[in-house]
């Protein structure tokens, strides 16, 4: 497998990870987990991608609220074929860090 790349976006729209969160969305309501709402899933909340190459593979949303001194992670996915590869893990690392 080849190493991971990072982005940070301010949220998943106008990304090259539009096509992942699509994708995201429709495998997790294949398997019931889902809402039924793709227009609600974090669109506008920040994010960290992880790409092999110049193709997406994995996202984070959170959202920092700094008047509370808190945030939460909205969404998390990662392509089937790059799971258990630790690629969730690289972006967890990178939105503690920030």
């Amino acid at each position: 497998m080849t190493a991971l790349s990072l982005r940070e976006y301010d949220g998943p729209n106008g990304t090259p990870a539009v096509a992942l969160v699509l994708a995201a969305w429709a495998d997790i309501e294949a398997q019931g987990h889902g809402t039924g709402d793709v227009l609600g899933s974090s669109w506008d909340h920040q994010c960290v991608v992880a790409f092999d190459g110049a193709r997406p593979v994995g996202i984070i949303t959170w959202e920092h609220q700094k008047w509370r001194k808190t945030g939460g992670v909205h969404r998390g996915y990662v392509a089937p074929e790059r799971r258990r590869g630790g690629a969730y893990r690289l972006m967890w690392d990178r939105v503690v860090e920030l």
